[in-house]
């Protein structure tokens, strides 16, 4: 096996101001400045034999035709298969409405994801990695079944399914200087509030904050948003505790808030730079693979109509289709993908749309490894992916859902069987 040689990229894709932010239906104003700036970050591996690209884009989440368009992109500038581009997002809620974004923003975007394989490429060195784990307490459960108004509706609920889990994959020069790392955690990015118009990675930002504030400007920090459909941040805006439950506390001041996404960010940030530092051993070769399996999910038969349909102010957007526009001639079924690369003893794991915890916590107690690393939003943003349990309790992730409760059995299956794929061809 030769030496793995590791490079990694960072590129800006903030749009510009005024564009509709996304994440929150009743967030109707453009967006009115940036807080942080946005990112497509770029990690490439290279083992002698074969590329594995992961693209991060600090965004609510990419469609299918996008991320393709990436990929291809990618494979036409670096000549690494799409099979080997890994395409996912952060899924902030203050990032730019990719459903209203004009074409040729889209265009632009998809040429900077590409521009960051290419610089990572162009900065590819010996280096070494090495993986490390945490627990963090900054995510909570959000399917409280006394939420104020409706059961089980976005109200922390501390007693509720969680995976506190986090992941790191560090990557060292030849040096043993970081490059910069993978940080793999389950918490919606959603801090900011439903008001804040401006532009931002939300918590996440603080998160990469502190990794690049411990080693340096030219680190790379991309964040792996995990499984995240039913977590939220553990903020101090609920009061699950409360008898009678009381309703969210929401401040309305930006400096108020931002005090909350802070401390949030740092949570994360503290834990990840604890697991970096925490690794004894590190690697100087891994073997690659990957594999990308197309999947086909079957649609609730009893989605509304108002579901199917494109909302009032989108648009068909030509090269560039999103869920509305796939599902406004009634489709039984939505054709998506799963994808699954192998480093080394480890793995990364890309599902589509926003799937519940459990499916997180299932992949990895199935998976003989202890770096089951777990992206949602990949590949593909087809809305939430959620439990047949929940369909029986009710409340938001359930009845906005576009695919049938069995459809995360079906998602983690392809995982499975992909896996099975890559150990059977390495053994």
């Amino acid at each position: 096996m030769e030496s793995l040689r590791a490079g990694m990229a960072e590129v800006v894709i903030t749009p510009p101001v005024g564009v509709r932010l996304s994440g929150y239906a009743d967030r109707t104003s453009p967006s009115t400045g940036v807080l942080d700036e946005l990112y497509c970050k770029a990690l490439v591996l290279d083992d002698g034999t074969r590329r594995l690209a992961l693209v991060v884009c600090d965004v609510l989440g990419l469609s299918r035709s996008i991320c393709a368009a990436v990929r291809a992109a990618v494979t036409a500038r670096t000549g690494i298969p799409a099979a080997q581009v890994m395409v996912t997002a952060i899924h902030t809620h203050s990032g730019p409405d990719m459903d209203l974004l004009e074409e040729t923003a889209i265009d632009h975007m998809v040429a900077q994801a590409a521009g960051a394989v290419s610089a990572a490429i162009a900065s590819l060195g010996e280096a070494r990695i090495g993986f490390g784990a945490g627990e963090c307490a900054a995510g909570v459960n959000r399917r409280n079944p006394r939420s104020p108004g409706i059961a089980y509706h976005l109200y922390s609920y501390p007693e509720g399914t969680m995976d506190t889990r986090l992941l790191v994959l560090s990557v060292l020069d030849a040096a043993g200087l970081p490059l910069g790392a993978v940080v793999n955690y389950a918490c919606h990015p959603v801090s900011l509030g439903w008001e804040e118009l401006n532009i931002s990675k939300d918590w996440v930002e603080f998160t990469c904050r502190v990794l690049k504030g411990a080693w340096g400007p030219r680190a790379v920090p991309l964040f792996l948003q995990g499984c995240a459909a039913n977590i939220n941040p553990r903020w101090v805006y609920d009061k699950p505790d409360a008898d009678p439950i009381l309703p969210p506390d929401w401040p309305a001041p930006l400096a108020d808030r931002m005090r909350e996404v802070r401390r949030l960010g740092n949570m994360v940030g503290g834990e990840a730079l604890n697991a970096a530092s925490s690794i004894m051993r590190y690697q100087a070769g891994a073997a690659l693979d990957a594999r990308l399996v197309e999947v086909k999910l079957p649609v609730r038969p009893d989605l509304p109509r108002s579901m199917r349909e494109s909302r009032d102010e989108s648009r068909p957007q030509g090269k560039y289709p999103g869920l509305h526009e796939r599902l406004v001639k009634g489709p039984r079924e939505i054709v998506t993908d799963v994808q699954v690369f192998r480093i080394g003893d480890a793995w990364l794991v890309g599902l589509p749309g926003e799937i519940m915890v459990e499916y997180q916590i299932e992949l990895r107690s199935r998976i003989a490894s202890p770096w089951v690393f777990v992206s949602s939003l990949c590949g593909d943003s087809i809305g939430y992916i959620h439990t047949p349990a929940s369909v029986q309790e009710g409340g938001y992730e359930p009845n906005a859902s576009y695919v049938v409760p069995e459809a995360g059995a079906m998602l983690v299956r392809a995982v499975l069987d992909a896996v099975a794929s890559l150990q059977g061809k390495a053994s």
